[in-house]
Parts: C-alpha cells; structure tokens; sequence
C-alpha cells in the first residue's frame, strides 16, 4: 500500500491524507477520487477571525512599547498588508480591542453555562452508563448566535471605518483567504491536456 498526500487549500490550510492502495498493475489517479465540496466560510467567522488578527497585533506592538520599544513594525505589517492608512489601523485596532471585550463577556457567560451542563449530566467526568448523551444546552445555540451577530455587527463597523472602496478590497482579500476552490478535473480537461 503506498501514501500520496495532497494538500488541498481551505479555511484552516486542512491538511488531507488520501490513502490509495496499488497494485502493482495499475494506479488509481487522483482525479478519480470524490471530491468533497464544503460550503463558503460565513462573514461572522471571516470578520471574527479578522478581529482576532487585529488584536493580536495590537497586543504584540503594545509589548513591544512597554519594553521600550517600537511597535510600529506589527502595526506596519497591517497597514501594508491591506492597504490601510495609519488611521484606519489605529481606529481598527481600536475596534479589535472593544469586539474581544465583549466577547470576553460572552466567553465568561459560554463557560459558565458549559459547566453546569457538565456538573449535570456528567458527574465525576463521565456520562453515566444508563443514560443517552444529553442535547446542547439552548443557552449556547443563543451564545453562539450572539456571538455571530456581534461579529457582523463589528464587520459593518470596519466598513464604515475603512470607507466602502477599501472594505471592498479588504472583503476580498479575507474571502479569498477562506475559499475553498477543490477542484478536480473533470474528464473533458484531462482529455484537453490540463487541469484547471
């Protein structure tokens, strides 16, 4: 049996292990295999792991000065990557910094409800053996959806921040970081000398 890895791009650079068993008589190709299609990243997940970024960088430069030092290379590095003015970095780190405030209130409210649930319905750490796996608490569908709505609400606020032209091209950018383009070819570009 022999091993072929292919990387596929996707929204966390998933790493895909194909196993193909071969006989010595014939190889199976690539292209024959099934190709699972995935559905678009939602903009709450593209604006929240923006965010994140956005933090991060903000976190790192703040370091960085109260080492005595410069943190204009980390705020730099965000400007230069999306085309941004020294303005629009500083009123989005800003930004970044009031979304993981609020989301740190939703996390506190996440892990208290997520630990009654477990004292609940697992004791000692287990689920007992006579009863069936308990469904999700309502309270973390309502947080997780909270937590979308706030994410599309600090999204339209990078807009108005950036002005509709740069939030264009910025859009682009995230999405197209998060695209999952599996294609295999098809019969007719094989035929045709190439894949697309």
């Amino acid at each position: 049996m022999a091993h072929k890895w292919l990387r596929i791009p996707g929204s966390a650079g998933v790493l895909i292990l194909f196993v193909i068993a071969q006989s010595s008589a014939q190889e199976v190709p690539l292209s024959s295999l099934p190709v699972r299609m995935t559905k678009p990243v939602p903009d709450a997940v593209i604006y929240r792991i923006f965010l994140h970024h956005l933090v991060s960088f903000e976190r790192a430069a703040q370091k960085e000065e109260a080492a005595g030092k410069s943190g204009s290379p980390f705020r730099n590095h965000i400007s230069k990557k999306f085309g941004l003015t020294a303005t629009n970095q500083t009123s989005l780190a800003q930004l970044a910094l009031a979304f993981d405030l609020d989301e740190q209130h939703l996390r506190v409210q996440k892990g208290e409800t997520v630990k009654k649930f477990r004292q609940t319905f697992f004791p000692n750490g287990k689920l007992p053996a006579n009863q069936s796996l308990p469904a999700l608490p309502p309270k973390l569908v309502q947080l997780r959806e909270s937590l979308d709505l706030m994410s599309l609400h600090y999204r339209d606020q990078i807009r108005s921040i950036v002005g509709p032209d740069k939030f264009k091209s910025l859009d682009e950018a995230l999405r197209s970081h998060f695209r999952h383009d599996y294609n295999t070819p098809s019969n007719h570009d094989e035929n045709q000398g190439g894949a697309r």
